[in-house]
């Protein structure tokens, strides 16, 4: 009887002079790029969040200023 760790029931294509890796080696390298990715992305998102509001502030400001400006100058003119 032959046992699943004997090299007759091994097709040749699946044998390799190669020796394998260990899986650990390759995962650390991938594990840092995936958390470097996502703070990438979060610093970019952090960073159109802010320029979004900003603007949006800037020109919020801007027309309140306006407004406020030609309500009290046209109140002197005419009153």
């Amino acid at each position: 009887m032959l046992s699943a760790s004997s090299p007759q029931e091994l097709p040749t294509s699946a044998k390799s002079d190669a020796p394998e890796k260990p899986a650990e080696d390759t995962a650390e390298p991938k594990l840092k790029m995936g958390l470097i990715e996502n703070v990438r992305k979060l610093w970019d998102s952090v960073r159109m969040t802010v320029f979004v509001v900003g603007t949006a502030l800037t020109v919020f400001v801007a027309a309140r200023n306006t407004i406020t400006w030609y309500s009290f100058s046209v109140n002197s003119i005419w009153f």
